[in-house]
């Protein structure tokens, strides 16, 4: 029983890590990857743009969300100071920490449809879908917890009506101790 326990922990664990490695990959190659050379947009209501770099930042988590909507791969990258905080368990997140998430729709690995031993559920990135940024702002961001947000679908901004969804979803799906950010970082990702 033990082995049997051990050997699903370790095959979750190899998922985790594949899907972390292809989103990764794929995100430097693809077309989510050239949105910040691309757009000059800013969202509305926060008047956040794509920053600079932001495929240079390190991985926070991972994801694969499979409700609501299509079967979604994520990508969460934090820059220094985001990261930095998140390592010595600091929250809230001090002013200046972005956050961006990158969302591509799940396909299932072409070589892993007729296994049926193993791990028979693997997925790559496929068609991208959005990237969302959070930007840590106590004082420009007050009255939202002190984040901005920003959804950006194919380099440009989604509507008012989206971005005015963000401040009340994420107030109701994470708490004030939590920063307002769902996020969760590997237990190990302050011993990195």
């Amino acid at each position: 029983m033990r082995h049997a326990r051990w050997r699903s922990f370790r095959c979750r664990d190899l998922l985790v890590r594949a899907v972390a490695a292809a989103a990764c990959l794929t995100y430097v190659t693809h077309p989510l990857a050239d949105e910040a050379s691309s757009s000059t947009s800013t969202s509305p209501i926060f008047g956040i743009g794509i920053p600079e770099g932001y495929r240079e930042w390190q991985l926070v988590a991972v994801a694969h969300v499979t409700e609501p909507g299509p079967d979604r791969l994520k990508a969460i990258l934090g820059n220094p100071l985001a990261i930095k905080a998140m390592r010595e368990g600091t929250r809230p997140l001090p002013d200046g920490a972005i956050l961006t998430k990158m969302a591509w729709r799940a396909e299932q690995h072409p070589e892993e449809l007729n296994r049926t031993l193993g791990e028979p559920r693997a997925y790559l990135p496929g068609e991208p879908l959005a990237l969302q940024i959070m930007v840590k702002d106590s004082i420009r961001y007050a009255s939202t917890g002190g984040w901005g947000y920003a959804e950006f679908v194919n380099g440009q901004p989604t509507g008012e009506s989206r971005h005015r969804e963000c401040p009340a979803c994420h107030a109701a799906g994470a708490t004030i101790r939590q920063d307002f950010v769902f996020t969760k970082t590997a237990a190990n990702f302050a011993e990195r």
